[in-house]
């Protein structure tokens, strides 16, 4: 699929490692977003660049319809294996295929940071119901405060890639973009799941 970051392709050939060392998502994650969305087991939801379904499996439990869009075969291919109750359909966040106003929610797990933000967000406004709203979850890894950890930060640093590749870490892009469309944009920290 045309758009898809190149370091993005790069883990259709790894879904099965990816698959084994994500961690999972914690319970009380989960019940914020359907709180704050205001979801029942009657919504349909969006998993935007579902990947291998770590999140997928959580909300498919939870609503009546539960649809993942994943661009990488071998990514999808994991996740129709392991996740079973959801529909997977390929397509991407700025191209998503699904009917205007069609879901109650969309939520993107470890994901934004490969959108295109502004043309994402705008396809997540089309898709949504009146009243829908946007999750994003990330899973960020605070190291203890011992020396080697700042040592290794400081190896990675730099090491970086070049300024205008892709950065996990920076979320303005897809915040603003977000805003734009979302005017009641909130974090919420929850306790990490053990992988």
């Amino acid at each position: 699929m045309a758009g898809i970051h190149s370091r993005a392709r790069s883990f259709d050939w790894l879904a099965e490692a990816y698959e084994r060392a994500r961690p999972g998502w914690p319970a009380a994650a989960i019940d914020a977003l359907v709180q704050r969305l205001a979801l029942d087991e009657r919504s349909t939801v969006l998993d935007l660049a579902a990947g291998t379904g770590k999140l997928t499996r959580e909300l498919v439990p939870r609503f009546a319809t539960v649809i993942a869009v994943e661009p990488l075969d071998g990514m999808r291919a994991v996740l129709e294996r392991v996740v079973p109750g959801a529909r997977a359909v390929a397509g991407t966040a700025e191209a998503i295929p699904l009917e205007d106003a069609s879901v109650d929610a969309v939520v993107a797990s470890e994901a934004f940071h490969w959108f295109d933000p502004e043309p994402a967000v705008a396809e997540m406004a089309r898709v949504l119901r009146p009243g829908g709203g946007v999750a994003a979850l990330y899973n960020r890894y605070v190291p203890p405060p011992e020396r080697w950890h700042e040592e290794l930060r400081m190896v990675f640093e730099a090491h970086r890639l070049p300024s205008d590749d892709i950065d996990a870490f920076d979320v303005r892009p897809w915040t603003q973009a977000l805003a734009a469309h979302f005017p009641d944009v909130r974090e919420d920290e929850f306790d990490p799941v053990p992988v």
